[in-house]
């Protein structure tokens, strides 16, 4: 009848705090007693003393106010019940049972069943950002803060996010062992304490900050004695200490409002090239996924996780919530969160239609003319739009072994086309060409900023002959130029 686990209690078994155990807990709630309404017509005091151990109750039932609504839901606890045995029923075992609830809420069973309680809440979750971690660990870690974070839109594959952060420190020693390095070769002189593993940061006397083992030159995990490290240097023998520190860098793509949705992260646990150090600050590449590739002009968080490699699960801080969405007001303030604002002015971003998932297309006409077909590329809001694109093109001179392009009756830049009209445009013809000579194509994508524009502007002369182009200039050139040459035979 009593508590813990008699009568009118929970058992459950539960996970304590993410430490890798379960324990068996039987809870009262923390609801006060209900007291039951009794009426005396005249009460008196008594003339004699009995002891508890001779007074029975035989009331109603004296039960907990309320249905507990936090630890287990829908269970009502009795302190004493009417029809409870006679032994049960002297008020010296009520005393008793009452004492043991009141010392079971201050015990280390209850405790823990309550830090898992709020673990498992969002809300209060958010007051303990490192509750988890610092179960049944030493977890020294300090917050790896975002410093900025960059979106880096591209034409030519998936769009990313650049977050910088600092590097946290602490973490738990893998390896222990002696060493020399010359240059980038790390060479382990003495049977190592541990395991090594590519990965570590590594320190220890005269060994240069930020030194990290890149590679394994000669055996598996943890048993080669030469491995390759990140920064040159030359390191006399000494006592060196390796650890590491697993990063995760995640991104959340706005919503509405202040709630974020998770997009995707970038981990340094498999392959050290995914996160890049460089003083005490690091750098993780997040691809944004396809659904919300050049969306620049959106407001991102970002936020960074560090745990401790040798405990991954049980030592780690910073903010990751890779399953729904977050709010970032609630988390603003949270270890590792950090956030991406739009820019409110457009930037220049040169439209390239070379490096688009079409590639530009020739053909010719019945009568021998060149046709040209590409496909325009849909460019960020937060950017420059293209107004209009302008296709140009030259044949190539006689002037041996030389690419000089003149000012012949057989070039034209008759196609200027608005956009957006259509994502392919073409096919054009080129007016003058003939598919037996050889040709230039250039495309000068204008937008609404005279100061942002891509490709070499048209040299068609408006009177008199025109200004060639020299192979010099058309090599400067990274994109949007096209060269056509015939094949004979």
């Amino acid at each position: 009848m009593g508590c813990p686990c008699e009568n009118n209690v929970v058992l459950t078994s539960t996970n304590c705090g993410g430490c890798g155990y379960s324990c068996t807990n039987c809870v009262c709630p923390t609801n006060p007693m209900e007291m039951p309404v009794v009426v005396c017509e005249d009460p008196e005091p008594c003339d004699e003393l009995f002891p508890l151990e001779c007074l029975l109750y035989t009331g109603l039932d004296i039960k907990c106010s309320l249905e507990a609504d936090l630890l287990y839901p829908n269970s009502i606890h009795y302190v004493v019940l009417g029809e409870s045995t006679v032994e049960e029923r002297k008020f010296s075992s009520i005393l008793r049972n009452i004492n043991s609830q009141l010392c079971y809420i201050f015990s280390k069973n209850y405790i823990s069943q309550l830090l898992t309680n709020i673990d498992a809440d969002p809300e209060l979750n958010l007051l303990f950002c490192n509750m988890t971690a610092a179960c049944n660990c030493t977890c020294t870690l300090t917050c790896p803060s975002v410093i900025s974070a960059t979106y880096n839109s591209s034409s030519v594959s998936t769009d990313t996010i650049t977050v910088n952060f600092n590097q946290s420190l602490g973490g738990s020693t893998a390896a222990t062992f002696t060493g020399t390095i010359s240059g980038y070769t790390l060479t382990v002189t003495s049977v190592p304490v541990g395991t090594i593993v590519v990965g570590q940061k590594i320190t220890g006397g005269a060994i240069a900050a930020n030194t990290f083992i890149t590679a394994n030159l000669s055996g598996g995990s943890g048993s080669g004695s030469t491995w390759t490290v990140n920064v040159s240097q030359t390191v006399a023998s000494t006592s060196i200490t390796a650890k590491r520190i697993i990063y995760t860098v995640a991104i959340y793509r706005l919503v509405s409002g202040t709630t974020y949705q998770y997009v995707g992260n970038v981990t340094n646990s498999a392959v050290f090239g995914d996160i890049t150090y460089s003083g005490l600050t690091a750098t993780g590449t997040v691809s944004v996924s396809s659904t919300y590739d050049n969306t620049g002009n959106v407001n991102w968080m970002v936020s960074v996780k560090a745990a401790d490699a040798t405990a991954i699960d049980t030592c780690f801080i910073g903010y990751l919530n890779s399953s729904t969405t977050s709010n970032y007001s609630a988390i603003s303030s949270n270890c590792g969160v950090g956030l991406y604002t739009a820019p409110t002015a457009l930037v220049c971003r040169m439209p390239c239609s070379t490096n688009i998932n079409a590639a530009p297309t020739f053909g010719s006409t019945s009568g021998g003319e060149l046709t040209f077909s590409f496909t325009t590329e849909v460019i960020p809001p937060a950017y420059y739009q293209v107004i209009s694109y302008l296709v140009h093109w030259y044949k190539r001179s006689g002037v041996a072994g030389s690419y000089i392009y003149t000012a012949l009756p057989l070039w034209s830049h008759l196609y200027t086309n608005l956009w957006p009209v259509a994502t392919i445009l073409g096919p054009l013809t080129l007016t003058g060409t003939n598919i037996t000579d050889s040709h230039v194509v250039l495309l000068t994508a204008t937008t609404n900023s005279k100061d942002c524009y891509s490709g070499l502007p048209s040299r068609v002369p408006t009177s008199g002959p025109g200004v060639p182009y020299t192979q010099n200039e058309l090599n400067a050139q990274s994109c949007n130029i096209f060269y056509i040459t015939p094949t004979h035979g």
